[in-house]
């Protein structure tokens, strides 16, 4: 599965959910900084 694939449906379950927004953000850079660091 492409990663932004993944994300997409990431956030589909996001909005679905009613999850405060902090752990959201902390989780997309955590996501992100992976994406960096396989694609560096």
């Amino acid at each position: 599965m492409p990663l932004s694939a993944f994300l997409q449906q990431k956030k589909q379950k996001t909005k679905n959910k009613k999850i405060p927004i902090w752990p959201v953000i902390k989780q997309a850079t955590l996501t992100r900084q992976i994406a960096i660091d396989l694609f560096v």
